[in-house]
């Protein structure tokens, strides 16, 4: 697939050289999605993630309302994810 990148790297600062993306999709959880990642989507994009602790995670889609330039989060049944680790790989 030409359209798929990925990187080993710490997995809450994104790839911001490759911005945007109009979709991002986390393997790992964490209690919140890290900033970094909302700022390297499209206007248009979607982002997938686990979201909180173990034992209480959810799988959470994000959208942009574009009238309220706010992130719109829809939540969908429990998850249970290894956690989103930040620091040196």
């Amino acid at each position: 697939m030409e359209n798929v990148r990925s990187k080993h790297v710490d997995g809450k600062l994104g790839w911001a050289e490759h911005a945007p993306y109009d979709a991002i999709m986390l393997t790992a959880a964490d209690d919140a999605v890290p900033r970094e990642l909302f700022e390297q989507l499209a206007p248009d994009g979607v982002l997938v993630a686990p979201v909180g602790k173990p034992g209480a995670q959810k799988l959470v889609r994000y959208r942009l309302d574009p009238e309220k330039s706010a992130w719109v989060a829809e939540s969908f049944e429990a998850v249970a994810f290894v956690p989103l680790l930040g620091g040196l790989v």
